[in-house]
């Protein structure tokens, strides 16, 4: 039972391992990932900062992962340790989650990080 422990805690770690690679800025797999989930507010529209009085402002949630990620973006190797989510859902800040999703490049004046996760199934 011990042996079958082992070699499934090698596979977990093998698996989280592997590199992402964003073609056309989506990785086609779903991706479970473990973290800790943050609010964080930003300035939106009209003016994303440049006039504080009258700019929105956006609350999004993020994902300080547990385990660095190795990506690969535009050929070049980076690690994410926190993205962006992208989901209808609530969260509890400060909480541990699990998130599965599919990754792809914040694009827009709405995406704060990197890298982003649109999560379709969460774990508490």
């Amino acid at each position: 039972m011990r042996k079958l422990a082992v070699l499934m805690a090698l596979l977990l770690c093998v698996g989280l391992a592997r590199e992402i690679e964003l073609k056309d800025g989506v990785d086609s797999k779903d991706v479970a990932l473990k973290g800790t989930i943050a609010l964080k507010q930003f300035y939106g529209a009209p003016n994303y900062g440049e006039t504080p009085d009258i700019d929105k402002v956006e609350k999004h949630y993020f994902l300080t992962l547990d385990t660095p990620l190795p990506v690969k973006i535009n050929g070049k190797p980076q690690t994410i340790t926190e993205l962006q989510i992208i989901s209808e859902d609530k969260y509890n800040a400060n909480t541990p989650y699990t998130l599965r999703g599919r990754l792809f490049l914040g694009h827009s004046g709405h995406h704060h990080s990197k890298v982003l996760i649109a999560a379709d199934k969460i774990a508490e």
